[in-house]
C-alpha cells in the first residue's frame, strides 16, 4: 500500500468514525501497525504478534536473523572484558574461598578508589581459577582504558563510573543463583 492510499484510508476512517481524540489515536496506531512492516528477531515473536493483532497482514512482517557476532561487544571494550570472565565466575563455586567472601563484602560498598584497591587485593588472595581475567579487567580500569568509552556512552558528567559498573557485574556473577 502506497503512502497516498494510506492517507486516503486514514482520512476516510477518521471521517466515518467520530470519536474523542484518545480513541482516534489508539485506532490510528492499530491501523498503522496493520499496514506497516515490522521485523522480528524470531519466528515465535512474529507469531505472537500476529496472534495479538489479528488484523495485521502476515505479508507485511518478516523474521530477520541476526548473526551472533553482531551481538558481541567490540574487542577491548568494557563489555568485552566483562564477557571474558563473567560466565566463568557464575559457574565456579565460591563458598570456600575466603578471598571471594571478602570481595563479596567489599563490592556492596561505595565504588570508591579505596574500595576498588581493597577488592583487587582481596581478589589477589583468592584461589579462584578465573581471578586473572577479572584482575586484568581491574587493571584496565585502573589504567583508564575505558574513560572515553564511558564518557561517550553515559555523557561526560554522568555519575556512572567504571568501578561502579565493575562492582555491579562482579556482584551479579558471584551471587548468581539459578
Amino acid at each position: 500500500m502506497g503512502r497516498r492510499q494510506f492517507e486516503k484510508e486514514l482520512e476516510g476512517y477518521i471521517r466515518n468514525n467520530p470519536m474523542d481524540k484518545r480513541l482516534v489515536a489508539s485506532e490510528l496506531i492499530k491501523v498503522a501497525q496493520s499496514l506497516l512492516a515490522i521485523d522480528f528477531p524470531t519466528d515465535r515473536q512474529m507469531q505472537v504478534y500476529l496472534k495479538e493483532h489479528p488484523g495485521a497482514d502476515k505479508r507485511n512482517h518478516r523474521v530477520v536473523k541476526t548473526k551472533p557476532e553482531e551481538n558481541k561487544p567490540k574487542a577491548g571494550t568494557f563489555d568485552s572484558h566483562t564477557e571474558s570472565w563473567y560466565d566463568d565466575v557464575v559457574k565456579a563455586p565460591h563458598k570456600d574461598d575466603e578471598g571471594i567472601g571478602e570481595v563479596n563484602k567489599l563490592i556492596t560498598k561505595a565504588p570508591s578508589k579505596e574500595n576498588f584497591i581493597k577488592v583487587v587485593k582481596a581478589l589477589g588472595k583468592s584461589k579462584a581459577p578465573w581471578k586473572s581475567k577479572v584482575l586484568q579487567h581491574a587493571k584496565a580500569i585502573a589504567e583508564g582504558k575505558f574513560r572515553n568509552e564511558f564518557a561517550q556512552k553515559h555523557g561526560p558528567k554522568s555519575q556512572v563510573s567504571q568501578v561502579g559498573e565493575f562492582f555491579s557485574q562482579l556482584r551479579q556473577s558471584i551471587n548468581y543463583d539459578d
